[in-house]
């Protein structure tokens, strides 16, 4: 039998990276540590690796004492119908303002929870903290739809679905009106398993989303094999889609295939009432972005939602003023 190995190799210098044997050591082990660049097979240590190193691993502590502790909070962005103006639901956030590390993004933490294992009582947090409050927010709009991001980490998990099963008798929610979250690189890991373990959930009720889409490789096969109920175009597309041929055309396609596909289109990222028209042209159903609201607290949210019922009818009519007024030629 003939094995073809590799070595890794993590290098440091004496006297400029220590001063030590042991300090030595331990330098090279922290440089073999750090994944080599461009499929090199070996790493000079780097002191600033080390100091990132040293703050995920202060982030992951904090983080497990923030969940423990429910020092997390969830925030709202609300989803509107572009035709009608009326709220279709919202998009439960996680935020997270330490005391000394002030306020740290998703895109920082979320990475680090699922590499240090911490992801799985994150996303459990999320889940019950968002079901619960979507249990009040219905009692203002019966069929409003709470959107949940999932890790990919925890998506093959099968004691999650066993979760929201107990968490949806609790509350006594119809599961229609949840909806599962997932990117499109998380959807792309392992196909088959991802496939049967949305099919759990499909048993349950619940709805799937394909979040940020158009960033990763999906096929038309792929989107048709999976079957989801929504496909949320990413805001990168659609922010300056006044300006870009490019973003138009990707947005007006993905409006084309989700209708052939039996989905419903979410677009994120509008800003003004321009590209919220021009989505609305091309069938673009359900729209959130700053130009109805940022993400707002969960008690902000409820004022918000409650004001927003009643003005549903002036929003339609603005609306119809800006169609007209950019005129359909330029769609």
């Amino acid at each position: 039998i003939h094995l073809i190995d590799k070595v890794e190799i993590g290098v440091a210098n004496y006297p400029l990276h220590a001063s030590t044997s042991l300090q030595l050591v331990q330098r090279g082990l922290q440089a073999l540590a750090v994944k080599p660049l461009h499929g090199e097979r070996w790493h000079m240590f780097n002191i600033e690796n080390v100091t990132l190193s040293q703050r995920r691993i202060a982030i992951a502590s904090a983080l497990k004492e923030a969940i423990e502790c429910d020092q997390l909070s969830l925030f709202f962005q609300p989803q509107i119908y572009l035709n009608t103006g009326k709220v279709h639901g919202a998009e439960a956030l996680l935020r997270w303002e330490h005391p000394q590390l002030g306020n740290v993004p998703p895109d920082l933490f979320i990475p680090i929870a699922e590499s240090s294992g911490i992801i799985s009582d994150l996303t459990e947090w999320v889940i019950t903290q968002a079901l619960q409050y979507q249990k009040k927010m219905i009692v203002l709009l019966p069929e409003h739809i709470v959107s949940i991001n999932i890790s990919a980490k925890d998506l093959l998990r099968k004691d999650l679905p066993v979760l929201f099963i107990t968490l949806l008798n609790e509350h006594q929610l119809n599961p229609a009106n949840v909806m599962l979250e997932l990117t499109e690189s998380a959807t792309l890991f392992e196909g088959v398993d991802i496939k049967n373990a949305l099919n759990d959930y499909r048993l349950i009720g619940v709805k799937i989303a394909i979040d940020d889409f158009g960033t990763g490789y999906s096929s038309l096969a792929y989107l048709s094999k999976m079957g989801f109920d929504e496909i949320k175009i990413d805001k990168q597309f659609v922010m300056n889609i006044e300006y870009s041929k490019n973003d138009q055309t990707i947005c007006r396609a993905t409006c084309d295939i989700a209708k052939s596909l039996g989905s419903y289109v979410v677009a994120e990222g509008i800003e003004d009432s321009q590209s919220m028209a021009k989505l609305q042209s091309y069938g673009c159903e359900v729209g959130q972005g700053y130009f109805f609201s940022r993400p707002l607290p969960f008690d902000d949210y409820m004022q918000w939602l409650e004001e927003n019922l009643e003005t549903t009818t002036v929003f339609v009519n603005d609306l119809e003023k800006v169609v007209d007024l950019i005129g359909k030629n330029n769609y």
